[in-house]
């Protein structure tokens, strides 16, 4: 920390450090020889006693020079820390308030958020006379706490220790934008800018650091200082909750998957559902590191679940429970478009995929959980698509302007799509339509072998939602099946997951958008492959349109974001309409299942064509419930952002070589007392009755050793 005096002018005083040097030149007696008898054993004695009183007057005289040299540096005002000692009381202040769910881990003495708001109201209510104040909070969205630059007092700090932390990221830069917005407005200068902060080390980015330096500079620029809050602190938890992608069914095997961080050895974690321990896990990972811990249960009654992946609370505590939903489906709806219909099979073989999928047909079979719905390219109305869970295109041709644009808008809202595309005669249309629309790049050949020549399946993401649980035999009998046309698909970015021998793919995963597109380039026709007679054609059907379907109708995001929901089409056209179905929405938030629900406000909105319902930017995790009336029309879940749970910090002066490096140079550090003071440690530490103190204990020794010399 920087030394710094309040009078730095006194220190030419240190001068009169001379006097007893000059005196002890001054006072310098010359000897006078005087002839006398041998004396030889004598100055032996003599030379020793002189040597020893030499050293002696030497230290006295060192002593005597610290002793003036103490005194005037306390005079000086010496401080150790604190701001430039040359630099005015601040006319505007402006906070900069870490509320990043890191700061809810707890110390000693309450919370880092704690220390961090005592801080800051210590520094607002000690500001002079006519000062202003703007405290701008750094959460996941930073926003100002005043309206505009109000006085500061303690008024201003009453009003800011209201302030509560969030469960949602932090983010540095973000903040330090917003704050030069505030600086530009300030309405006197000079502005000091405090930011107060555990100073986690994944809250900071430096590209977006430089762009805030340059937005601070233009806006005028600002003193900088630091306030560091917290120390690293190792806390078991849990950093991500992964369900299956694909929509499961009640009493299938079901495996949930979680990334959590430990806390010490054996740690063991429980997955609840509704309330109810279903599973347990226990890591053998050393503290400190990361595990992946794996739930296995059998799927509940049809529905939405509410779950938890829980341990022991610890310093940490938002991180030791997080929220998910399951949902366990009853019936999926399938819809298969088609182009105009020849044959059995019909075009593409799209009977093929129906049967697989609903034995017995659509009105119910050995299968009841897809219901399968046909319809010919032509024969699409409004809304098909929208109301289906998964979509089949199967050789569908040329779709036209509105199906199209509506296959589009279903990858934008989270939908499933998949494009079976196997007639040559198609190629061109879709390489210049379709293909293009959905991020796809047209096919560079069709490939033809004869049955001498037929290629074989290879699964090459065998880890995948569409494969994996599948025992080595099952995936050995679907590699048995055989290809013999199909087009030859360039590499557009897709991930791979079923591909020939000759590693052309098959079965590939694009992502678009929210969007599942999985495109398959060849016909299920029996001229062109035997995968429909292979034993696993039926189960790769089902679980290509589970996973189509999804994991869920519910909204999943970050702490910080707007809980949303989209409605069904009936749902939507009423709202619009003026009917009751959405009469005064409401959100229900819950912090984990069973709690008391906290009613929140909600609103109905109009996009893309569909109509949704939202809440306000929420802070906390947890179950967000959208309600109108005694209809539940959606649900959300909210979770801390995983990388708040990490437990790296930046040390105050670490972060001020990282600003300084972004071009924010200068940035002074800060130290709080433990109970959140920060005016003196502005002001820095008084070091004048340590040194007056020191200057006493030397003129005590310089006393003590001038007595023994005499």
């Amino acid at each position: 920390m920087p030394l710094s005096f309040l009078n730095p002018g006194l220190l030419f005083g240190a001068a009169a450090a001379a006097v007893p040097l000059l005196l002890h030149l001054l006072q310098r007696r010359r000897v006078r020889e005087i002839a006398f008898s041998d004396l030889r054993f004598l100055e032996e004695v003599k030379a020793r006693r002189s040597r020893a009183l030499g050293v002696r007057r030497w230290l006295l005289l060192l002593l005597r020079m610290l002793a003036i040299l103490l005194v005037v540096a306390a005079a000086a005002g010496p401080r150790l820390g604190g701001r430039d000692g040359a630099a005015p009381a601040p006319a505007a202040l402006l906070v900069v308030l870490d509320t990043s769910a890191s700061m809810r881990t707890e110390q000693d003495r309450g919370t880092r958020f704690d220390a961090a708001l005592a801080a800051a109201a210590d520094a607002v209510a000690t500001l002079p006379a006519g000062a202003v104040v703007q405290v701008v909070l750094a959460g996941p969205r930073p926003r100002a706490v005043f309206n505009g630059w109000t006085g500061a007092g303690a008024g201003a700090a009453a009003a800011l220790r209201a302030v509560t932390p969030t469960d949602g990221a932090g983010d540095a830069a973000a903040a330090l934008a917003e704050a030069a917005a505030w600086v530009a407005e300030a309405p006197q200068r000079p502005v000091s800018l405090l930011l107060i902060s555990d100073l986690q080390a994944c809250a900071w980015d430096d590209a977006a650091l430089a762009d805030a330096a340059r937005a601070l500079a233009a806006a005028g620029g600002a003193r900088l200082s630091l306030l560091a809050v917290g120390e690293p602190r190792v806390a078991g938890g849990v950093a991500l909750v992964r369900t299956p992608l694909r929509a499961l069914r009640a009493g299938e095997a079901v495996q949930v998957e979680a990334d959590v961080r430990v806390g010490h050895p054996g740690q063991v974690w429980r997955l609840e559902l509704d309330g109810r321990l279903v599973a347990e896990a226990a890591s053998a990972a050393s503290p400190g590191e990361t595990d992946r811990l794996v739930f296995a249960f059998a799927a509940p009654a049809a529905g939405l679940h509410r779950g938890l992946v829980a341990t022991a609370a610890d310093r940490f505590p938002v991180d030791d429970a997080r929220p998910f939903l399951l949902e366990v489906r009853d019936r999926l709806e399938v819809l298969i478009v088609h182009g105009a219909d020849a044959g059995a099979a019909g075009r593409g073989g799209w009977r093929y995929w129906a049967n697989a999928l609903a034995p017995g047909g659509a009105a119910g079979g050995a299968d009841e959980l897809h219901h399968v719905r046909d319809r010919g390219v032509a024969d699409v109305a409004d809304g098909d698509l929208a109301a289906a869970d998964a979509v089949l295109l199967v050789d569908p041709g040329p779709l036209g302007r509105r199906l199209q644009a509506a296959v589009v808008e279903r990858l934008e809202r989270d939908g499933g799509v998949a494009l079976f595309a196997g007639d040559p005669a198609d190629a061109g249309e879709l390489g210049r339509t379709l293909l293009p629309a959905l991020g796809l790049a047209a096919p560079t050949a069709y490939r033809v072998h004869g049955t001498a020549g037929a290629q074989r399946a290879v699964v090459t993401a065998p880890q995948h939602p569409l494969f994996d649980g599948l025992p080595a035999d099952a995936l050995a009998t679907l590699t048995r099946a055989q290809w013999r046309r199909y087009h030859a698909l360039p590499d557009s970015g897709c991930e791979v997951l079923l591909a020939t021998s000759g590693g052309d793919p098959l079965l590939a995963l694009a992502s678009r958008a929210r969007g599942r597109l999985l495109v398959a380039p060849f016909s299920t026709l029996d001229d062109a492959t035997d995968l429909a007679r292979n034993p696993m054609f039926p189960p790769l059907a089902r679980r290509l349109a589970a996973f189509l379907a999804g994991g869920g109708r519910f909204a999943a995001d970050e702490a910080g974001a707007a809980p949303a929901v989209a409605l069904p089409d009936a749902a939507g056209a009423g709202a619009e309409g003026g009917g009751d179905a959405l009469a005064g929405p409401a959100l229900l938030y819950r912090a984990r299942p069973g709690a008391p629900a906290e009613v929140l406000p909600a609103r109905f909105g109009w996009r893309g064509g569909r109509g949704f319902v939202a809440g306000e930017p929420a802070s906390r995790q947890g179950f967000y419930t959208f309600v109108a009336g005694g209809d539940t029309l959606g649900e959300a879940v909210l979770t801390m952002p995983a990388a708040e749970g990490e437990a790296a910090l930046l040390t105050a002066a670490e972060a001020a070589a990282r600003l300084a490096a972004a071009g924010l140079p200068g940035a002074g550090i800060l130290a709080a007392a433990p109970d959140g003071r920060i005016a003196a440690a502005a002001a820095g530490r008084d070091l004048a009755p340590w040194l007056l103190g020191l200057a006493v204990l030397v003129l005590l020794a310089e006393t003590r050793l001038s007595r023994r010399a005499a």
